[in-house]
């Protein structure tokens, strides 16, 4: 039984980093900036997360000013070190 919960918590990924997976997985596809209500949609359909617009803006916003990803007028985009946070996440994810 500890077992199962011990997996569970180190698989446990942080809704930051599940934002910043949506915009990466989104940016792959379209090869372009992505919108916040593209990244909420990436979020509810790949990764089964419903959040409010306004808490993925939030988030994107507090990965911006950690380095992690851009905002231009076209959207969003990652930066080298966000595009290192989402391979680490998509990895965790995967196992």
């Amino acid at each position: 039984m500890f077992k199962k919960r011990d997996k569970k918590k180190q698989n446990k990924v942080e809704k930051d980093e599940l934002v910043l997976s949506a915009l990466g997985v989104m940016q792959d596809e379209t090869n372009r900036p992505v919108s916040a209500d593209d990244i909420n949609f990436c979020l509810q359909i790949d990764f089964k997360q419903k959040m409010k617009d306004v808490q993925v803006v939030e988030l994107l916003q507090e990965s911006q000013t950690k380095g992690f990803c851009l905002v231009s007028d076209q959207g969003w985009k990652l930066t080298p070190s966000g595009e290192q946070v989402v391979d680490s996440c998509l990895e965790n994810i995967s196992n």
